[in-house]
């Protein structure tokens, strides 16, 4: 009881003594009718105690039920703060846990938030958040969904389920999540390239073309974003091709083939939209044009397997050999190697024996080129070089050296140890026969 209150019942108090003192004085009797009572006579002093009795007892009831309230809205914050204090508590130990990668901790610690205060919407987008970097997609729905009930404009809410979605593998869920959290939010960079890295894992290209271009509008872009934009812009082509708009794709794959010359794909898919167009001279064409542009050994590869199909091996061995002959030294190189591989191909084996001779003076190692020269010398009578050819090579392969790996960890080792390095391990390194024992796997003869 606070010192006013205190003082107030002693003043009443010394008023009920004066009281009775006065009606000591006066000891006349009094009639005293209350309504709905019986009337009766007493001393008037009696009469006055009885009142002033009852007065005071009710101050003095008052002021303690006064001072009880407020002890009770005392009692009731200050549980209160400790509530908030606890919570409070959790929510920053569960901040600390999420960011020390302890994501099971954090998860506890925010879904014990919820449970002492379900109004706090930040817990439950925080507690989904660790339940889907535990691998809980579905239940890091569930908590952003309350999340979203609580908080309907917080961005990051449907930016939360749109990575749930995509983590329990629906890219629909996942894409129409990120489309409302444009409409509603606005468009900034970082959700643009969210929504063009969705359609990409959807491989929904025109819609990711679409939103590659919004990322970069009225800015310069990189030398990524730009190839990155060709990337998008050639698998927009290619699926307009396959879904029987030829004409339109065959635009936009000749656009950027004269656009960007040194673009490797654009020439190849020009080349499969001819040929779905039956038209087999412009495919080649196409190759051919992207061959000279970019010196691709793939563009070349196709080519030469093109003309072998339109049955013009004179053509394709031309273009090997012009090759072999304009390119750099390793990529020569390989056309050389593919020339040979041609010319036993159509039967020309002098010939392919005279190109293997020459590259074998010019490489140290290729099981394709010793494969072709033990075939030479085992035609031509000479059983004793094949040996050693074949000999060579699986010397130079490293498949005749003994290698060991780590039980443990599968780190492999040129010699053995006692102790893995890699794991730290011992007594975990054993010889490995994965190369030499296959009892499980048919025994394929070279692709020739």
């Amino acid at each position: 009881m606070t010192v006013p209150r205190m003082l107030g019942l002693v003043a009443v108090m010394l008023i009920v003594a004066s009281a009775v003192a006065v009606s000591q004085l006066n000891d006349a009797p009094t009639t005293l009718t209350v309504p709905g009572m019986s009337s009766f006579t007493a001393p008037l002093w009696v009469i006055l105690f009885a009142a002033v009795f009852v007065g005071g007892t009710l101050t003095a009831a008052y002021f303690t039920a006064l001072s009880s309230r407020t002890a009770m809205a005392r009692w009731r914050q200050e549980r209160l703060d400790r509530q908030t204090a606890r919570v409070d508590r959790l929510h920053a130990d569960g901040i600390r846990a999420l960011l020390a990668g302890d994501v099971e901790r954090a998860r506890q610690c925010f879904v014990e938030v919820t449970e002492l205060a379900p109004e706090r919407g930040e817990a439950w987008l925080l507690a989904g958040d660790a339940a889907r970097l535990g691998g809980e997609a579905e239940e890091a729905a569930e908590l952003h969904l309350r999340a979203q009930g609580l908080m309907p404009d917080e961005p990051r809410v449907l930016e939360a389920l749109s990575r749930d979605a995509e983590s329990a593998g629906d890219l629909e869920r996942a894409r129409r999540y990120q489309e409302q959290l444009i409409d509603r939010q606005g468009a900034t960079p970082a959700r643009r390239e969210r929504q063009r890295d969705l359609a990409i894992a959807a491989r929904d290209w025109r819609p990711a073309l679409v939103a590659e271009e919004e990322c970069a509008r009225g800015r310069r872009r990189s030398v990524g974003e730009e190839r990155l934009l060709r990337g998008l812009r050639i698998e927009a082509a290619a699926a307009e091709a396959a879904a029987g708009d030829s004409e339109t794709a065959l635009i936009a794959a000749r656009r950027l083939a004269n656009e960007a010359p040194d673009f490797e794909p654009a020439y190849g898919v020009l080349a499969d939209i001819h040929r779905a167009q039956e038209n087999d001279d412009a495919a080649a064409e196409a190759l051919q044009e992207g061959y000279v542009a970019t010196s691709s050994l793939e563009l070349l590869q196709r080519l030469v397997s093109l003309r072998l199909e339109l049955e013009q091996p004179e053509a394709a061995i031309a273009a090997l050999r012009q090759a072999s002959v304009q390119l750099e030294p390793d990529p020569a190189l390989a056309a050389r190697i593919m020339l040979g591989r041609l010319y036993h191909r159509v039967g020309l084996v002098e010939e392919a024996d005279d190109e293997f001779a020459v590259v074998a003076d010019r490489v140290d190692r290729s099981p394709v080129v010793d494969y072709y020269r033990a075939r030479a010398a085992q035609r031509s009578g000479d059983a004793e070089t094949a040996y050693e050819v074949l000999r060579h090579a699986i010397r130079t392969a490293g498949y005749m050296d003994v290698r060991y790996v780590c039980h443990d960890c599968g780190t492999e080792h040129a010699d053995y140890g006692r102790r893995c390095s890699r794991c730290g391990e011992w007594g975990t390194l054993g010889m490995d026969i994965s190369r030499d024992a296959h009892a499980a796997e048919p025994v394929r003869a070279p692709v020739i």
